[in-house]
């Protein structure tokens, strides 16, 4: 009779545990991380160096030379020196000054000059016509003149029409003297520009003198 062969399936020997390794991605996070650290040190430090260096540009004394004079001075020591060098009362002059050529320049703008409106009748009457009165109303200027001929009056009328310095104009009450005349009354309205003492200065400065000289010495207008 064959001997019994027991057979154990307990090892004898204990089991060999296999290394437990970390995931990869624990890795990856690991050095991202750092590399943000990285980063953002390096972005503090520039930061930092900015502000020093503006700082210095603000903030930075003079240094003086042997002959006495400051150089390198930041960006406060040279509006602090320059406010010293300027005297205060200079300073308040130039202001009155600024204030007076100010009000002069709106007094210009706003004054107006009547060798403008004499140029205007000078150049733009006929010959045959002539005015005896003009009175300032509040649409414009309001004639009494005397025409040789009603024709007369009609080429002025023409030549009304074509002045863009006239912006309306109106001929009524017509009344022959004994010498035939005609007599009339013109509402007539102007470009105000016209009147502007600066526009005149700018476009009659240089003839101004024959201006007022041949609107004293014409003939054609009687005012």
């Amino acid at each position: 009779m064959e001997p019994s062969i027991q057979t154990s399936f307990i090892p004898k020997q204990p089991l060999r545990q296999a290394p437990i390794q970390a995931p990869e991605r624990f890795g990856f996070l690991s050095s991202l991380a750092v590399i943000i650290l990285i980063i953002v040190a390096l972005f503090t430090a520039i930061l930092y160096a900015y502000h020093w260096y503006l700082d210095g540009q603000i903030n930075r004394a003079c240094q003086v030379t042997a002959e006495g004079v400051p150089v390198g001075c930041g960006l406060k020591a040279t509006l602090d020196r320059k406010e010293e060098e300027l005297n205060k009362s200079t300073l308040q002059e130039y202001q009155r000054l600024d204030v007076k050529f100010k009000t002069a320049r709106t007094l210009v703008d706003n004054h107006i000059t009547m060798l403008p409106l004499l140029d205007f009748f000078n150049q733009s009457t006929l010959s045959t016509i002539r005015y005896k009165k003009l009175t300032q109303t509040d649409e414009g200027l309001a004639l009494e003149g005397v025409a040789a001929r009603y024709e007369d009056i009609a080429i002025q009328a023409a030549n009304f029409r074509t002045d863009k310095r006239v912006r309306s104009f109106t001929f009524s009450d017509f009344v022959l003297d004994n010498q035939n005349n005609v007599n009339f009354k013109l509402a007539l309205s102007l470009d105000p520009r016209l009147l502007s003492y600066r526009a005149f200065l700018t476009n009659h400065a240089v003839t101004i003198p024959a201006i007022i000289a041949s609107s004293t010495a014409s003939s054609t207008i009687s005012i």
